[in-house]
């Protein structure tokens, strides 16, 4: 779990009981993924990269964004097994969404639609279905 201005990442079994608690200083944006290897996939704290970390908190890798690109939210999409980026070009302001494997290789890069000012977005997934971008006024499954 992650939440508002706390600089930490809280993981918790299914009972909500706490089992790590590790410092990520993010102040951008709020995402958080989890992969299959229990990967914990989070945001940078420019925007221009995600960062993936075990369980425990131990950081594995940080992985940079195509130049020009800023990152808005990450999800993991459990049915095809990558890390979904959706980021936004500044070269064209649109949105983009990135594949990538778990071991953060770039694999497609696709566009969504325009960026509209003031318009809030971000992405998510369940384990038991699809990834989706939400905006104010929109739900769109991939």
């Amino acid at each position: 779990m992650i939440k508002g201005e706390d600089p930490h990442v809280y993981i918790c079994d299914n009972t909500g009981m706490l089992q790590h608690k590790f410092e990520h200083h993010s102040s951008w944006r709020l995402s958080l993924g989890i992969s299959e290897q229990d990967k914990i996939i989070t945001l940078s704290d420019d925007g221009k990269a995600m960062v993936i970390f075990s369980e425990e908190g131990n950081l594995k890798s940080t992985v940079k964004l195509p130049e020009g690109h800023e990152i808005f939210g990450v999800a993991y999409h459990y049915a095809i097994r990558k890390i979904i980026v959706l980021a936004c070009s500044d070269k064209n302001n649109s949105y983009f969404l990135l594949c990538y494997t778990e071991a953060g290789d770039l694999e497609t890069s696709t566009f969504l639609r325009k960026r509209i000012d003031q318009e809030r977005i971000n992405i998510t997934s369940h384990p038991s279905g699809p990834v989706a971008v939400v905006t104010d006024k929109s739900i769109t499954f991939i």
